[in-house]
């Protein structure tokens, strides 16, 4: 909702407290949505290392839980974010991964 009416700020503190939540309760899906959310919200507003951490996260705990489909969008959204950052190389690296998985 947040995120539709442009207040990300909001957003991010709603997503931050579900991490927080999600991680007492010991809910791994929910914990992931939590960081793939938030990861592509400061890749929206720009906060790349932040993004990168987040997504990180994401991509992980999908390869733990063996969602390919999961995984293979967490390696988009980190071949985006090297790419904005520059780092080419590293942006191919993850955007082929995602596509060998699809």
């Amino acid at each position: 909702m947040y995120f539709c009416q442009s207040k990300y700020s909001q957003a991010i503190q709603v997503y931050e407290r579900g991490l927080v939540i999600s991680k007492e309760i010991g809910d791994k899906k929910r914990e992931e949505s939590c960081y793939g959310s938030l990861g592509a919200l400061y890749l929206y507003v720009g906060e790349y290392e932040k993004a990168r951490r987040h997504l990180e996260k994401s991509l992980m705990i999908h390869k733990k839980a063996g969602n390919r489909n999961g995984e293979a969008a967490s390696y988009t959204n980190l071949g985006i974010v090297y790419q904005l950052v520059g780092q080419d190389e590293r942006a191919r690296e993850h955007l082929e991964k995602s596509l060998l998985i699809r």
